[in-house]
């Protein structure tokens, strides 16, 4: 039987707060973030967390049945069942996706593009949908102006054609 050793540092990196431990059995080693919002296992750089970012907004957006999932009438996806689904059929992201990640995507999004059930046990997408949902949006009379930003090359066309939905 191995006895195990354990030390532990704390320090600081770049304005981030880090616990450091070695286990000196079987070379075991793990490091985690300190912040004041959560003690997280896993640190998300900006790059995997759009990344996420991306592949949810495809699920609960556009393709739910890629990963074999079922959403309601209002467009809410059951997050244990969503996490799982995403494990089992979706790409295999190091570290896998789980409700911290879902946590960081929905309080991180500037452009507020989900949200959570009440009861915190669904998530969404708040719009853009290609699949039929039902949002609950009460249509609204359009202000009297509208802008729209374009980049500058567009103008001619929009000002001959006007606005045409494109795919992205």
């Amino acid at each position: 039987m191995h006895k195990i050793k354990q030390r532990e540092v704390y320090f600081e990196w770049f304005g981030n707060k880090y616990h450091l431990s070695w286990h000196f059995c079987n070379q075991l080693a793990s490091i985690k973030q300190l912040s004041n919002a959560k003690d997280r296992q896993t640190m998300l750089d900006k790059n995997q967390l759009k990344e996420r970012s991306k592949y949810l907004s495809k699920i609960l957006r556009h393709q739910p049945d890629s990963i074999q999932l079922q959403l309601d009438s209002a467009g809410w996806a059951d997050i244990p069942e969503l996490l799982a689904k995403m494990v089992k059929h979706g790409p295999r992201f190091k570290p896998p996706f789980d409700r911290e990640t879902l946590d960081e995507i929905v309080a991180s999004s500037d452009k507020q593009r989900y949200a959570f059930s009440e009861d915190g046990t669904k998530i969404r997408a708040n719009q853009g949908h290609s699949v039929p949902v039902e949002l609950g949006y009460e249509p609204q009379q359009p202000p009297e102006w509208l802008y729209h930003g374009t980049a500058h090359k567009n103008v001619v066309s929009i000002k001959k054609s006007g606005l045409i939905r494109v795919k992205r």
